[in-house]
């Protein structure tokens, strides 16, 4: 029988010594041998995860110390995957360790050992020890990102720790592009992410790392076999502070304001950074999960009541922020509640199988995403409806459109964002029309010779970049060489770079291979064949002021009068002109444009120096930057039929060339009004009279000679043009030369002159003597006629006349 040791010392205590067991167990047939195991077993001294260069995956080694019994013959392993549960059991005979294979990775693993003597008797189990088999690394590091900290500092993460030999070897890194590693060091505290100290980086590029021989931290070491590269870029720093986007009031005490960018929190919810006149308080200020948008609750605002919020040093997000050097100021006055419910302002086709509605002011998820809420005519469909971002803008998915005719559309119940929200009282229906796949192909509407180097071609619809921006598209009449051919974003206008022209000479210009934009790409009918010519604006040619090249090209030129409708597509008619607009030049824009935001709307070209007249609404508080920085409010207005009631008329000067004008809403403009589109208004303000007979002008500027002149004469000292003007009377007059973007290049006289014939010589050089670069330029003759007023020389009236000058290379 065997008896576990602490049976054993209890039997020799009571016995009084081993020989006295021996007899006991001899007289009651019991075991003649009795096991003593003398097992020491604890984690530290008996189990020991190796190297890996010595102990294979899945493997744990036992030690133990020896029993010292004579009739000792072995010992067993007893483990499971749970204390006390011995699943599996070993015989590792008569040794002191033993390496235990075949175990799962990273799995922990409970053991036991028992010692046996040569007749088989087995002790009771050791104390219980456990062990985690350990999984053998044998993957090289990665590379887990390249991230730039500065100009100079490049931050490197691996995947795993890696050797500080290796990864502060600054020659295992190399950047392209020039760039130099001063020193490779570990992030303190970390043995993952190594910091490149390096030459200076340029923001807004893009460079490559290449990083190779890395070791990891292994017993036996894993290197980087390969090279590996990263691309990364150096950010441009941000040094633009924010600025206020844009400004609504939401209710009598609730106003919105959006910054340019994202906004601090700590900047943008301090009230001490907001401050409204009229006694009205910030209370509180929050930050919307847009990081650009602050909402303020404020003290109860008055009806009708013109208020001014102040906001400042609000600060960006940046690395290193950029706060507000300037307080910035909006003027709002707040208005009752709002009870208007929302209108449809149009209805378009985009494709056959969807439909955009476009609401007067935004409407709510809910009732326009509701597809319940429209319905169409014959047959069609609404599958889904989504509403744009822009909150007034409903993209209806629809069957498909398969018939060319009209449709109708009816919307209803659909809902405005006031509180409480304004619903539609009843249906509206809105017909469009629906045309099958486009199978026109594109037409030449017009070309205009803009200047001696420059025809502008207007086409029926948008045609293809890749079509209209080849130059061998394009051939012109007399040797004229296209040089270049560049398409305008509206997709319908090319302006050509070609050789000098003359004036008053008839041009045709045949037009190839030019396809639109429809799937079908349609191409131009062959040899489509236009003519043109540029006009001298001497007056002994008989012409007069024409405005070409009109973009949108749906617009109309017409002259203005009482009873005429101002729009094409809106029956209002002018009521009343002042006397000295009657007959002038009078482009009529489309009503249903007036929410446009854009730059760059309105485009013609004018062939001479004119007055524009902006013809605005005259209920705007706030009209567009662009025609309030460079237009004058004249007081003058055109009485109309419309809601609107007068159209004021703002003014600016033009010389001959190309016109843009800015869209009805664009930046600066009163925010969430709806105004009456403008129209525009021009004047000639060049005299029609013969150049060579002074009589009965006051003042003739002549077309300078020889024009064109040539660029490489002057160069050599040679080549330069003569001006030659008249004055009936003594004047002050100035003489200059301008660019055709209207900057002043070089003024060539300026004082008082006696009547007479006058000239002067021009060199084709700027006021510092620098050559100009070929081209067109306007000679601009400016007279002064001066009134004597009780001593004093005073301005009475100021006359331009222009002439268009061409410096050839």
């Amino acid at each position: 029988m065997a008896y576990p040791l602490r049976e054993e010392r209890r039997i020799k205590k009571l016995t009084g010594g081993f020989q006295t067991m021996r007899q006991l167990a001899r007289l009651h047939g019991m075991v003649v041998g009795i096991l003593r195991l003398m097992l020491m077993f604890c984690v530290v001294q008996c189990f020991e995860i190796l190297h890996p260069s010595f102990l294979a995956a899945g493997s744990l080694k036992a030690s133990w110390n020896a029993n010292t019994e004579p009739d000792l013959a072995g010992y067993k392993i007893y483990y499971g995957e749970s204390a006390g549960n011995y699943t599996s059991s070993i015989n590792a005979g008569k040794v002191t360790q033993y390496t235990v294979n075949q175990l799962k990775d990273g799995v922990v693993y409970y053991f036991a050992i028992t010692a046996y003597d040569s007749a088989g008797n087995e002790s009771g189990y050791s104390l219980e020890v456990s062990a985690k088999v350990p999984a053998v690394d044998s993957a090289p590091p990665t590379v887990a990102s390249v991230t730039p900290r500065d100009q100079t500092t490049l931050e490197i993460k691996f995947s795993e720790a890696v050797s500080q030999a290796s990864a502060q070897n600054k020659a295992n890194y190399a950047i392209d592009n020039g760039i130099t590693i001063a020193s490779a060091a570990f992030q303190q505290g970390s043995t993952t992410i190594v910091m490149l100290s390096t030459s200076s980086h340029e923001t807004g590029k893009t460079y490559k790392i290449t990083i190779q021989n890395i070791a990891d931290r292994a017993p036996a070491p894993n290197v980087m076999t390969q090279a590996v590269s990263f691309n990364y870029l150096i950010p441009v720093v941000d040094r633009t502070p924010p600025a206020v986007a844009s400004f609504r009031t939401l209710n009598q005490q609730t106003l919105e304001v959006v910054f340019s960018e994202a906004v601090s929190v700590a900047s943008a919810q301090n009230v001490a950074n907001y401050s409204i006149n009229n006694n009205v308080t910030v209370q509180s200020a929050q930050l919307q999960q847009d990081t650009r948008t602050v909402r303020l609750a404020t003290t109860s605002h008055t009806t009708g009541v013109t208020y001014m919020l102040t906001v400042r040093n609000i600060a960006d997000r940046a690395a290193t922020p950029n706060i507000m050097s300037q307080p910035a100021t909006h003027t709002y006055s707040f208005q009752s509640t709002d009870t208007t419910p929302p209108t449809v302002s149009n209805v378009r086709l985009v494709n056959p199988t969807t439909v955009e509605v476009l609401f007067s002011e935004p409407v709510t998820s809910a009732s326009a995403q509701n597809k319940n809420n429209y319905t169409f005519s014959n047959g069609i469909t609404v599958a889904s409806a989504a509403l744009q971002n822009d909150t007034r803008t409903v993209a209806l998915t629809t069957s498909q459109h398969t018939s060319d005719g009209t449709y109708s559309i009816t919307i209803r119940n659909i809902s405005d964002r006031a509180a409480p929200a304004n619903a539609m009282p009843q249906p509206v229906k809105f017909d469009y029309i629906y045309q099958a796949e486009d199978r026109t192909p594109p037409e030449a509407k017009s070309a205009t010779l803009t200047d001696l180097t420059r025809v502008l071609i207007v086409f029926s619809e948008q045609v293809t970049a890749a079509s209209a921006q080849n130059a061998n598209n394009y051939r012109i009449s007399d040797n004229i060489q296209v040089q270049s051919a560049q398409l305008a974003g509206n997709g319908l206008e090319v302006t050509l770079i070609t050789s000098p022209h003359q004036f008053n000479k008839d041009y045709n210009i045949t037009i190839l291979n030019i396809k639109d934009r429809s799937a079908a790409a349609n191409t131009i009918a062959p040899n489509a064949t236009l003519t043109y010519f540029l006009i001298n604006n001497d007056g002994n040619n008989g012409s007069g002021l024409s405005v070409n090249g009109l973009n949108p090209a749906r617009y109309a030129v017409d002259t203005l009068q009482v009873g005429k409708a101002y729009y094409i597509d809106r029956p209002y008619v002018i009521r009343q002109i002042p006397n000295s607009k009657r007959g002038a030049v009078w482009i009529k824009t489309a009503n249903a444009d007036r929410a446009s935001n854009a730059p760059r709307f309105l485009e013609f070209t004018l062939t001479r120096e004119s007055n524009i007249y902006v013809a605005y609404d005259s209920r705007a508080i706030q009209p567009p930057n662009w025609l309030k920085d460079s237009f004058t409010n004249t007081g003058e207005s055109i009485l109309v039929s419309e809601s609107a009631g007068k159209l004021t008329l703002w003014k600016s000067r033009f010389v001959p060339g190309r016109v843009t004008l800015g869209g009805n809403m664009a930046s600066g403009a009163q925010a969430n009004t709806t105004l009456s589109m403008y129209v525009v208004l021009i004047e000639d303000v060049q005299s029609p009279s013969n150049p060579d007979s002074p009589s009965p002008q006051s003042f003739v500027l002549k077309q300078n000679y020889p024009n064109p002149f040539s660029r490489s004469d002057v160069a050599s000292g040679l080549g330069h043009t003569k001006i030659e003007y008249y004055l009936q009377e003594q004047n002050s007059v100035t003489l200059t030369v301008h660019n055709t973007i209207g900057q002043a290049v070089r003024k060539l006289y300026s004082g008082a002159l006696p009547a007479g014939n006058h000239s002067a010589i021009w060199d084709g050089r700027d006021e510092n003597g620098t050559l100009l670069p070929s081209g067109t330029y306007l000679c601009t003759l400016e007279v002064r006629e001066e009134v004597n007023d009780a001593g004093f020389a005073m301005t009475a009236s100021i006359n331009r006349q222009t002439r268009v000058m061409t410096l050839l290379k």
